[in-house]
């Protein structure tokens, strides 16, 4: 049987691993949004730039969805990871 001083390092370590997974994936879902935030941003001054016909804007949509998409499977890699 451990004593209780090991027993309160045990619990002191599991909080701390929790801790540093919760602030690992915070980090990353965090860098995500930012790319994804920046993208729309991006392409919302290339719209406005441009003045795209019905195709061109489908277009823009479809790399905003395609950023969008990659943004949440680096998020899963991540996650996948821990």
């Amino acid at each position: 049987m451990a004593s209780p001083t090991l027993e309160n390092l045990r619990q002191t370590l599991n909080t701390i691993r929790r801790r540093r997974n919760r602030l690992f994936v915070l980090h990353h879902v965090s860098i995500a949004t930012l790319c994804t935030i920046i993208l729309a941003l991006l392409l919302s001054a290339v719209e406005l730039w441009w003045s795209p016909t019905r195709t061109g804007d489908i277009f823009l949509f479809g790399l905003m969805l395609a950023g969008v998409l990659a943004a949440v499977a680096y998020v899963s890699k991540r996650i996948a990871r821990m």
